[in-house]
């Protein structure tokens, strides 16, 4: 659970390339009242890092925007908030090995 008040980028799940291939990830965004629900669907290889958005709902507007990235030896999920206000990030992921 990662908490912010700012629109600054932030990693909301590292992990080493090197030890998994690929993953599943749910997050669950509020705000206030506001939800936001997505999927992403993640892989890389060993450079560069993609994901696809699988799937999205959300009550009002989107609460954040979501981009991958290698970095070192980790693979980062980043997270860039919409707002100033108090958003909560609550991820979920399955990790794959090679």
């Amino acid at each position: 659970k990662l908490t912010t008040t700012s629109t600054s980028q932030v990693a909301l799940l590292t992990f080493a390339h090197a030890d998994f291939g690929a993953s599943e990830v749910l997050i669950n965004t509020t705000a206030g009242s506001a939800r936001h629900m997505t999927k992403l669907l993640i892989t890389h290889d060993g450079t560069t890092a993609v994901a696809t958005e699988y799937g999205a709902v959300f009550t009002n507007s989107e609460l954040a925007t979501y981009d991958v990235a290698i970095s070192g030896t980790d693979l980062e999920l980043r997270a860039t908030p919409a707002s100033v206000n108090s958003t909560v990030f609550n991820v979920v992921t399955t990790l794959l090995d090679d």
